[in-house]
């Protein structure tokens, strides 16, 4: 052999590192024994979770800083279910609503769910991919529920001297598919003035109108018909609409008018507005007391006015015996109906507003 080969020889040899050395040759088939990696993320260090107590706003869950989570993660609330396949039972699981972790411990956290959220006990609890939080502005709609609203109000007059009160409210019930029916009296108003010289007259309007409503989550549409109140006359027919845009819980705007048929100077008579209210409801804290401002004017053929409130509710998350209260202020004008339209000499009042709005579920 050639002294130039034997060479080339010696170093390859010396190139090939033995099978122990520091950088051993890594086998393209994975070992056997490999576990899966772990899942990562709030509350899989030991799989899901699950809900142990609730007091309808808030959730008690069975994972803790011990299984990843931390104040602030959102964690997937689930309900088990089944689905048949080709004779196999495949289990499933459905996305009942977003949480938020608000306190955490080493083995348990406190979750906080969004208004209406619905979260049984023994809901399985999971990570929340990204960002995901329960949602302000349009939360779910409730269905399957019936609801009452009760509406007191108070005016003092600086037109004439006196005052009155005002009662209304509703009666109604939300289908799990997307229809209402109501029954609402907006307002039914009675008071009392003194013209001068001890000349003291009643003031009084108001109506009560049926209502069918296409109800969805974000819109809703309604039709109506009732009688217009007035004590100086005949109660009178009423034709009703309702437009909603937005999530009955969250950011909202609603509009409801009504029409009416009455007499006119010449004695004939016409379709005339009975009233026009317009409310704009805007979410601002969904906590353990969620807060929406309420901005509400009215105006008709008996006056109108306008007035700010806080909407709170004080007791629920959406379930049956939720209640809440919406507190207000604002300025009210009030006469004595038909007779305006031709009789200057007609009573009323003016001035400012009080009263407050109470809502329940049942």
């Amino acid at each position: 052999m050639s002294p130039v080969l034997l060479l080339l020889t010696a170093l390859a040899a010396e190139s090939i590192e033995p099978a122990d050395a520091a950088h051993p040759i890594e086998s393209a088939e994975p070992a056997e024994s490999a576990e899966p990696p772990a899942p990562t993320g709030a509350a899989t260090a030991r799989g899901p979770g699950a809900v142990t107590a609730s007091d309808g706003r808030q959730l008690h869950i069975d994972r803790g800083a011990t299984d990843g989570l931390s104040v602030g993660d959102a964690v997937g609330l689930y309900d088990r279910a089944e689905t048949h396949v080709g004779g196999e039972v495949i289990p499933q699981l459905v996305h009942r609503a977003t949480g938020r972790v608000t306190a955490v411990g080493e083995r348990a956290a406190i979750v906080a769910i969004g208004v209406n959220a619905e979260v049984p006990v023994g809901a399985v609890v999971l990570a929340e991919p990204g960002e995901r939080r329960p949602s302000l502005l349009a939360p779910p709609r409730v269905g399957g529920r019936g609801f009452f609203t009760a509406d007191l109000r108070g005016v003092v007059s600086l037109a004439d001297a006196g005052g009155g009160v005002g009662v209304g409210g509703s009666l109604g019930y939300r289908f799990r598919f997307p229809l209402a029916v109501e029954l609402r009296a907006a307002p039914v108003f009675l008071g009392v003035n003194d013209r001068g010289g001890g000349d003291r007259a009643t003031v009084g309007k108001g109506s009560v109108v049926a209502l069918v409503s296409f109800d969805h989550h974000l819109v809703g549409v309604g039709l109506g018909g009732g009688v217009a109140l007035n004590p100086t006359d005949t109660p009178r027919p009423i034709f009703a609409q309702r437009l909603r845009l937005g999530a009955a819980d969250g950011l909202m705007f609603t509009y409801t008018g009504q029409l009416t048929w009455y007499p006119t100077q010449d004695g004939s008579a016409r379709w005339a507005v009975d009233l026009n209210e317009a409310l704009v409801q805007v979410p601002l804290t969904s906590g353990k007391m969620p807060t929406w401002l309420v901005l509400r004017g009215a105006g008709g053929v008996f006056g109108g006015g306008g007035y700010v409130g806080a909407r709170v509710r004080v007791a629920g998350n959406g379930e049956r015996g939720t209640w809440g209260l919406t507190p207000f202020v604002g300025v009210e004008h009030y006469q004595d109906g038909w007779a305006s339209n031709f009789n200057a000499d007609y009573t009323s009042l003016l001035g400012p507003a009080f009263g407050a709005t109470f809502d329940t579920s049942f």
